[in-house]
């Protein structure tokens, strides 16, 4: 009697132990796509305010071109140029800085291998005297 009372409290708790599984399971499941959804529709809307932002600074480009087209801003006009000339001159500079890099690595590079040239020609020099010293001996 008293096994079978065993196999019925056993079973009783496996059946109690898979129903709390199954609810946690849904519960999470439904916190999940409760979650999931939001964040979806929160994305959507930062889809459509980076489009509008997109548009609005798309627009105000366009406006602020046209206005200096028009001569209604000398002085952003006169800026604009200035800021033109001087990124040009920005850019020619960092190509000559680019190009003095090169030709400095270039240097280093020439300059290691002649010191271990030198270093090997003198090593060759000092194997060949002591060599020349102990024949002599």
């Amino acid at each position: 009697m008293t096994h079978m009372k065993e196999n019925i409290n056993f079973g009783f708790l496996l059946i109690v132990i898979i129903i709390y599984l199954v609810g946690v399971n849904v519960y999470y499941q439904v916190k999940y796509n409760n979650i999931y959804s939001s964040y979806k529709d929160k994305v959507d809307e930062l889809k459509n305010i980076s489009l509008t932002l997109e548009n609005e600074r798309n627009r105000l480009n366009i406006t602020g071109l046209q206005l200096v087209k028009k001569g209604s801003y000398p002085i952003l006009s006169n800026l604009t140029w200035q800021i033109t000339s001087k990124m040009t001159e920005l850019n020619q500079i960092k190509e000559e800085a680019d190009q003095v890099q090169s030709k400095l690595l270039k240097i280093k590079i020439y300059n290691v291998i002649f010191i271990f040239a030198a270093f090997a020609f003198f090593s060759i020099n000092r194997i060949r005297r002591i060599m020349e010293n102990r024949k002599s001996i």
